[in-house]
């Protein structure tokens, strides 16, 4: 695995029993713009890295992802609702970056960019450009 992937689980590993806030914004390829935004809220019971060997819904290829487990639910452009089989997977298509600080772990990829932290924090961080 990659150092990014390894800082990202790190991260995730000492949150594990904690309530997570995480704000997803799509990036436009080729502009990469901001597009679509979710935010998910996720007791995070534990964590898991897969290889990942079939195209996803858009038809492109993660080497990896990142799958947190826990009860949560997201609320995207269409509403509110619970995730589906208490699962939330973060692709890892190409290249990655990860920081983190005590408080927040940023995990930027080709397709979008992640934003999370502890639900505690009343206000979420602007997405960046």
């Amino acid at each position: 695995m990659n150092t990014a992937i390894n800082e990202a689980t790190s991260w995730l590993e000492a949150h594990v029993g904690s309530q997570l806030l995480i704000q997803k914004g799509e990036l436009d390829i080729g502009s990469r713009q901001k597009g679509d935004t979710d935010m998910v809220q996720l007791q995070l019971e534990r964590l898991e890295i897969r290889r990942s060997k079939q195209a996803d819904s858009d038809d492109y290829f993660a080497s990896h992802e990142i799958c947190l487990h826990g009860p949560g639910t997201i609320q995207a452009d269409h509403g509110e609702a619970e995730l589906p089989r208490h699962m939330y997977e973060i692709p890892l298509p190409g290249s990655l970056r990860a920081s983190s600080q005590e408080n927040r772990l940023q995990i930027a990829t080709e397709r979008a960019l992640y934003i999370i932290q502890p639900h505690a924090q009343r206000q979420a961080p602007p997405m960046l450009h």
